[in-house]
C-alpha cells in the first residue's frame, strides 16, 4: 500500500501580504515616506520620479500591488535591473537611490505603528487562537527585518501565538532557499510533510516546494493573483481567514 500523507503539525505564514492586506497596511506608510524622504533631498516637485520609486518597491499611485516590485519578486537580479532603469529615467546616482531607498525604510519604521492602530486585527488574532487551540505549532518566515517583524506582531496583538520567527536579520539565505523551514522542522523534530507553508508569492510556493512542505496555500493579499499562484500553489484563498474552509488543516 502506499505511504498515508502525513498528518499537518505546524503552519508556517510569510508576513507581508500573508497575515493582513498588504495594501491597506503600506500604501499611505509607503507614500508618507517617500513624500519625506523626497522633501529631506529638496526633490519635493518630482511628482513623476516619486510615482516611480513606489512603483520599485510594488505599490502603484493608486495602492494597487505590483508583482514585480522589490517587495514581492525576491528576485536580487530583477531589483538590481530596476533601480539601474530608476536611476536612469530620474537621473539619480545609484548612491543617491541607496540612500533614499534606506531613508524610506527607516521612516516606515518611524512610522508603521501609527497605521497598525488604525486597523482592526481582531479576526488575525481570533484566527491565530483558533489554530493554536486545535494544537498547532505556529511560525512565520519572512524577509523582512527583526524591528519590523516585532512592532507588527506586538501591534497586531498575535506576537503569543507564534513558537518561531525566522527574519533578514537571522542570516538564513532567503527564499527560496529552504534553509529556514528546515531548521524550524529540526528545532520542533517536524518532518517537513508535517508542516504546511501560507505565503503570497509565487516564490513562497518555489521555497515550500524545495523544503517538501506537506501543503502550499497561496492568499491574495499581496502582489500576485490567482492565476499567477494556482499553478505552483496547492490552495489558493482570497484571504487568510479563508484558510478555515480548508479541510486538510481543519479535519
Amino acid at each position: 500500500m502506499p505511504n498515508e500523507k502525513k498528518k499537518l503539525k505546524a503552519i508556517l505564514f510569510d508576513k507581508d501580504g500573508t497575515l493582513f492586506d498588504y495594501s491597506r497596511v503600506w500604501f499611505d506608510v509607503l507614500k508618507n515616506s517617500v513624500n519625506y524622504v523626497f522633501e529631506l533631498e529638496g526633490r519635493q516637485d518630482e511628482e513623476e520620479n516619486k510615482k516611480k520609486f513606489l512603483t520599485l518597491m510594488g505599490l502603484d499611485s493608486n495602492g494597487k500591488t505590483i508583482s514585480t516590485g522589490a517587495i514581492f519578486s525576491h528576485n536580487k537580479i530583477n531589483i538590481f535591473k530596476s533601480g539601474v532603469q530608476l536611476c536612469f529615467s530620474t537621473k539619480m546616482k545609484p548612491t543617491t537611490l541607496v540612500r533614499m531607498i534606506n531613508e524610506i525604510m527607516d521612516h516606515n519604521d518611524k512610522c508603521i505603528s501609527n497605521q497598525l492602530e488604525k486597523i482592526d486585527f481582531t479576526k488575525q488574532q481570533e484566527f491565530f487562537k483558533d489554530l493554536k487551540s486545535i494544537g498547532y505549532t505556529l511560525g512565520i518566515i519572512t524577509v523582512d527585518r527583526r524591528v519590523s517583524l516585532d512592532i507588527f506582531l506586538e501591534d497586531m496583538g498575535i506576537k503569543k501565538y507564534f513558537d518561531y520567527t525566522s527574519c533578514k536579520d537571522d542570516h538564513l539565505p532567503n527564499k527560496p532557499n529552504p534553509k529556514s523551514f528546515l531548521e524550524f522542522c529540526e528545532k520542533f523534530n517536524f518532518e517537513p510533510e508535517e508542516v504546511a507553508f501560507v505565503g503570497d508569492t509565487t516564490i513562497d510556493m518555489k521555497f515550500a516546494k524545495k523544503a517538501k512542505a506537506g501543503l502550499k496555500i497561496g492568499v491574495l493579499w499581496g502582489g500576485y493573483g490567482r492565476t499567477e499562484l494556482e499553478p505552483v500553489a496547492d490552495k489558493v484563498y482570497d484571504t487568510l481567514f479563508d484558510l478555515r474552509k480548508d479541510t486538510t488543516i481543519y479535519n
